[in-house]
């Protein structure tokens, strides 16, 4: 408009104002008065238009006729979790000021007549002062911003419904609901409908007004849409990770089970126990286990029929699909192989025990012939050899019954009917009393030699009688329990139905195996006793009230 005017309505104005024919009446000398209220007119009409422009640009707000007020396109906007609008309410203020503060500017470069006369010197341009009152801004500038804030008013509020309703969302309460969830334990259901929920919301999000209408503001709301939308997404997408991550757990721990089995199944048993122990497992794993498994099978059935419309798996996981849905189909070869391998290994175990029997039947025998040897141990320089025998003999005859709980506890596996072995109990019951007197004449041959070869003065007399009495009564036990047992055998042998009768050199040589031992008893008995007669000298002579002075007179 300032263009127009300058380049249609001024030039018309100078040229009217300087027209030679129409101002020849004009003294000269009055000319330059004549100039100078043509220019103060000119700037009266300048500030009258001016003036009107703001009014009229002020009535383009009036209520009355709101389909003419101007409309100032905003949107709503969602950036960084953030919702605000954009351009911002002080823009829009600042726009709808902005045209005041241009018509203020207007119209401000129109010369006066005089300058426009005059040479072509910038410095003395003078321009015709034709602003607005000062009142009249005022008055405006205070009535659009109260305009602008009252028809605002409706796009604020329509703002104030997406943070009532969503600001939960971005404030960080929606994701430590999410997060209290997942750390709880909770049900495939409960989880479905928690990720619905979000998923209905984005729904509802994006299915809401595109654009609102006010009387000044046309409020694009597609940005807070989608944003706000996909922000409802990402939580039903973190809600269906974790679910996802649960069903994989649930299928890596299927298959661990089914790969338990075949292990257990499949294990070779080196032990009875441990193959009735697999037996057990195995029938176990077929009654109730795999059963369970195909139920939890069935329920992944079910999730999948979800999962596989709103995710997408990936090779690994397709995979670990395939193999939990096979596993029911690939136990059945195993438990027939399980089969084969518990008959071969029965077969093994019943053969092995079989051979332990006839190895420890063995075994009792040769220990039987060997205890039967002691009787003729009647050397009594060889009474350390006699003792390390004996010694060995128990230790062999405790291995074999060590054996015999064994064989015992397999035969009780395989149900078999127990056997027993009583020639243990006579092995051990003829051993011992041999092991006894061996080890006691041993100790008796020590400690006379340490008596006899010893420290002469070390010697103390009355533990030395205590100690050879003590000797002399165990020895004499042992043979009183050979005669007892001798006079037991025969009578045992009176009370048998009459058998054949033995050579007479079998009874010879029977008569001298049982008289061997105590004849030996009787040998040592008698050492004792020529020891005996001694301990009274060496009772005195190392009497502790012995004196140099008693040895003189001794000598």
């Amino acid at each position: 408009m300032e263009k127009k005017l300058m380049t249609t309505w001024y030039p018309k104005v100078l040229s009217l104002l300087t027209d030679k024919v129409k101002i020849k009446q004009i003294k000269s000398e009055r000319i330059d008065c004549f100039y100078c209220s043509a220019s103060v007119l000119i700037g009266n009409q300048l500030q009258e238009f001016l003036g009107r422009t703001v009014k009229a640009y002020i009535d383009l707000f009036d209520d009355v006729d709101k389909y003419k007020m101007p409309q100032f396109k905003m949107d709503l906007i969602f950036d960084e979790d953030k919702m605000e609008f954009y351009p911002t309410y002080l823009d829009l203020e600042e726009t709808v000021l902005f045209v005041i503060t241009k018509i203020e500017d207007a119209m401000q470069n129109v010369q006066t007549v005089q300058s426009w006369l005059s040479e072509n010197n910038t410095d003395d341009i003078e321009n015709i002062k034709a602003k607005p009152s000062a009142d009249l801004l005022k008055w405006a500038y205070a009535t659009l911003k109260v305009t602008v804030k009252n028809n605002f008013q409706g796009a604020a509020e329509h703002f104030q419904q997406y943070v009532d309703n969503y600001d939960w969302l971005i404030n960080g309460t929606a994701k430590q609901r999410i997060q209290t969830f997942m750390e709880e334990d909770h049900t495939f259901e409960e989880y479905t409908e928690f990720i619905d929920r979000f998923r209905h919301l984005a729904v509802e999000i994006i299915s809401l007004q595109k654009v609102a209408h006010f009387h000044m503001v046309r409020l694009d709301c597609e940005d807070i849409k989608h944003g706000l939308s996909e922000k409802a997404k990402s939580f039903a997408e973190m809600l269906l990770d974790g679910l996802v991550a649960k069903h994989r757990e649930e299928n890596e721990r299927i298959c661990q089970e089914f790969e338990n089995i075949v292990d257990k199944a499949l294990n070779i048993p080196e032990a009875t126990k441990e193959m009735l122990d697999m037996v057990d497992y195995v029938n176990e794993a077929k009654s109730k286990g795999i059963a369970a498994l195909n139920e939890r099978i069935k329920e992944l059935h079910l999730r999948l029929e979800y999962l596989l419309d709103v995710y997408i798996f990936d090779q690994k996981d397709l995979d670990l699909h395939v193999t939990v849905l096979l596993w029911p189909k690939k136990i059945i070869p195993i438990f027939d192989e399980n089969d084969d391998l518990v008959e071969k290994a029965k077969l093994k175990g019943e053969t092995e025990l079989l051979a332990k029997r006839e190895k420890l039947i063995v075994e009792l025998e040769k220990l039987s012939h060997r205890s039967e040897e002691f009787t003729q141990c009647s050397e009594l320089d060889l009474m350390p050899q006699y003792v390390n025998d004996v010694r060995t003999v128990q230790k062999r005859l405790q291995d074999a019954e060590e054996l015999i709980e064994y064989i015992n506890s397999e035969e009780v596996l395989y149900k078999w009917d127990l056997t027993t072995y009583p020639l243990a109990d006579i092995i051990k019951v003829n051993t011992e009393p041999f092991q006894k007197l061996f080890a006691l004449i041993l100790k008796w041959q020590r400690s006379e030699k340490k008596w006899m070869d010893g420290s002469f003065l070390d010697l103390n007399g009355e533990s030395l009688e205590a100690e050879v009495d003590e000797y002399f009564r165990e020895v004499y036990k042992m043979l009183k329990f050979f005669r007892q047992k001798e006079k037991k055998a025969e009578l045992e042998k009176k009370k048998v139905a009459p058998r054949r009768r033995v050579v007479a050199e079998e009874e010879v040589a029977e008569e001298k195996k049982e008289n061997a031992t105590m004849a030996m008893c009787d040998v040592v008995l008698s050492q004792i006793r020529d020891f005996k007669e001694v301990v009274p000298i060496v009772s005195i002579l190392c009497n502790p009230g012995m004196r140099p002075r008693h040895w003189s007179q001794m000598s």
